[in-house]
């Protein structure tokens, strides 16, 4: 080999070898903020596998049970950068030296930092802030044109309208529905009306 190309392929290879080795602005910034462990507010669903820790760690670890988390719940979150990447340490899924609470997700597009709240302000009502939760009790249908619901329009307190509704409660009827009748409601001079029951 040319003595002159022999330098150039060592210093480009050495180049590539430095380069690889310097971890980025912002992977460093990750890792020190995870240095800490910190509160996240679940952004999307995600499956936590309670893991009983064995030795060595690759060959002997047993899941012992799995569990779906929805989002709006809160918990403190550690991101280990090994084996398990995520791992809850707080409530129900506390991880200790006897059970591991891992998170099967990659990334960090399932979480947002802090507590947020889990309902937002919604025309006198509340509604779910994030998709997926399932908490709510009140939704708009598309096809009858209306709000359904188990709750009068006047039971505002305990109302949770479905993640995703835009339209102004007071602009369509308000259905009550239960196991076996229907009663409406229509909103006028500002207060709702009671229209009827029909089975």
């Amino acid at each position: 080999m040319n003595l002159h190309k022999g330098f150039t392929l060592a210093a480009v290879t050495l180049s590539a070898s430095l380069f690889l080795t310097i971890p980025s602005p912002a992977s460093a910034s990750i890792s020190q903020y995870w240095t800490t462990n910190h509160w996240v507010t679940i952004r999307k669903p995600i499956t936590v596998s309670k893991i009983k820790p064995g030795y060595p760690s690759y060959k002997n670890d047993k899941v012992l049970a799995t569990y779906k988390v929805l989002p709006g719940a809160h918990y403190k979150l550690a991101h280990t950068f090994s084996n398990y990447d995520w791992i809850l340490i707080s409530g129900k899924y506390k991880t200790s030296p006897n059970a591991i609470y891992s998170v099967t997700k990659f990334g960090s597009n399932w979480y947002q930092k802090g507590k947020h709240p889990r309902y937002k302000k919604f025309h006198g009502y509340r509604i779910e802030a994030f998709n997926g939760m399932k908490k709510f009790n009140t939704s708009y249908d598309k096809k009858t044109h209306s709000t359904a619901s188990y709750l009068k329009p006047t039971q505002k307190k305990q109302t949770i309208f479905k993640y995703g509704s835009h339209v102004i409660p007071t602009k369509h009827e308000w259905d009550v529905v239960s196991s076996n009748k229907i009663t409406a409601y229509k909103y006028s001079n500002k207060k709702w009306h009671n229209l009827g029951t029909k089975n």
